[in-house]
């Protein structure tokens, strides 16, 4: 990884959070490991992913941080 990369996250919020909720925890969430990283953060929610061949590449490679 080089010094200027930025970081990719894939996120799975609870299905019961309504709009203004998700919202506030997605950017909320992105200020905060931007802050606590110092690097830009690319942060993909679990229910955009729609392309199959995308989804596979990133469960294939993907490491968990937190699963709760």
């Amino acid at each position: 990884m080089h010094s200027n990369s930025d970081l990719d996250f894939l996120v799975e919020f609870s299905p019961d959070l309504d709009v203004l909720d998700y919202a506030d925890n997605y950017f909320s969430f992105i200020e905060a490991l931007a802050k606590l990283t110092g690097k830009k953060i690319d942060l993909l929610s679990v229910n955009a992913l729609k392309n199959p061949v995308l989804k596979q590449e990133i469960y294939n490679t993907k490491i968990d941080l937190y699963a709760a």
